[in-house]
């Protein structure tokens, strides 16, 4: 066993440390109210090296193997996150050594480099409360980030109803209420969903996990690599999320997310469908929006003849019919009416939902909700409110 060491002192891997600070600086604000929420608290213990930001709504741990010089003892301090990140994202070498002094200074050094930055006690770095549930769930971590890259666009940054500022966990057993284990968000204009497999472990309650957490843990999913599952904890009125080297821990919203289900539309009793591969939907949305002003945003869906065109009419700019290259369009013979989408909105589900045959359904009237599918992906589905035109 080495002698103990009179200086704190770790070396750490360069590549691992500098992808966390990368993900830790998008907690860590640069500009916070309290001075310690800009830094991140180093935690050595052992021949392991744990890296924390923390914004009060968000705690955001990643772990980094640790060697060298004073490996084999415990110490923490409080360096400034932005000023690190860059430090490192401009260092070369394979590792990098980090020591502090009585003086409460932290010297950062590389292959050629070497910096000093002022620390803050670890005593100021805030708690946060453990998260761990009896029984936690475990998921796969590439179909939890699929369904995160459908759903997230409908996320609400609407303030008033901030209850719509994240994606629920719902479906499941709600009240008296039971159905398929399902991802939803919605902003009161559009709702994007994924049904997850009967018999997936499922919370309760319907949580709500905010915006800035979902843009976290993408992040986190996408760094994670190989890593095939991610275990999922909801207590109270928090949830963690490990993956890996990393941990995230979050509060949830507390409010109540509308039962968004009275609102979907049933494939099967469609009036209007229209057909066409997703790439050619989006083309033909652009061009049509060509014309068009922030008074006329509303792009309509026509049955061409059995041609499915993206139409947009401009008071003062005039009107524009676009065919959708490869599209197909069929109604019943009692359907009359416009059928007329914001056009952003739906180019973003059709992009979500992949690039390949999009489906359009809509049932009853032009001012009814219309469902959104890829029928290479039946378990998402997005579901837009009409517009006037």
């Amino acid at each position: 066993m080495s002698a103990p060491c009179d200086t704190n002192r770790v070396a750490l891997p360069l590549a691992p440390l500098r992808r966390a600070l990368q993900l830790l600086t998008t907690v860590a604000p640069r500009r916070a109210t309290l001075p310690i929420l800009s830094h991140v608290y180093l935690h050595v213990a052992g021949n392991l090296a744990a890296v924390t930001a923390y914004d009060f709504d968000q705690h955001l741990r990643i772990t980094v193997p640790s060697d060298g010089p004073c490996a084999n003892t415990a110490w923490g301090t409080c360096l400034p996150a932005a000023p690190l990140a860059a430090l490192l994202a401009r260092m070369d070498g394979a590792t990098v050594l980090i020591s502090t002094d009585e003086a409460g200074k932290a010297t950062v050094q590389g292959a050629g480099i070497a910096a000093t930055l002022p620390t803050m006690a670890e005593a100021d770095f805030p708690v946060c409360y453990a998260v761990q549930a009896e029984t936690p769930f475990v998921w796969p971590s590439a179909a939890l980030a699929d369904a995160l890259a459908l759903v997230a666009p409908a996320i609400s940054k609407e303030k008033t109803r901030y209850y719509l500022n994240g994606i629920s966990f719902a479906g499941g057993q709600h009240g008296e209420q039971a159905g398929p284990p399902q991802m939803v968000a919605t902003d009161g204009h559009r709702a994007h969903l994924v049904d997850w497999p009967a018999g997936t472990p499922w919370p309760t309650g319907w949580p709500i996990l905010p915006r800035a957490a979902v843009a976290t843990l993408r992040k986190l999913l996408a760094a994670a690599g190989d890593q095939q599952w991610i275990t999922a904890d909801f207590v109270g009125a928090r949830a963690r999320f490990t993956i890996g080297a990393f941990e995230l821990t979050s509060k949830l919203i507390d409010g109540t997310f509308p039962d968004y289900r009275r609102i979907l539309p049933k494939p099967d009793a469609a009036t209007l469908r229209l057909a066409a591969p997703g790439k050619a939907v989006i083309r033909a949305l652009r061009q049509a929006t060509s014309l068009c002003t922030k008074r006329t945003r509303a792009v309509r869906m026509i049955d061409g003849g059995n041609v499915w065109q993206a139409q947009c009419v401009s008071p003062e700019n005039g009107v524009i019919t676009v065919d959708v290259a490869g599209g197909t369009a069929s109604a019943s013979p009692d359907w009359a009416d416009s059928l007329a989408f914001n056009a952003a909105y739906m180019a973003q589900a059709v992009a979500a939902l992949g690039g390949s045959d999009i489906v359009v359904e809509a049932i009853g009237s032009g001012s009814s909700p219309a469902l959104i599918t890829n029928p290479a992906r039946p378990t998402h589905r997005a579901v837009l409110m009409p517009m006037r035109f």
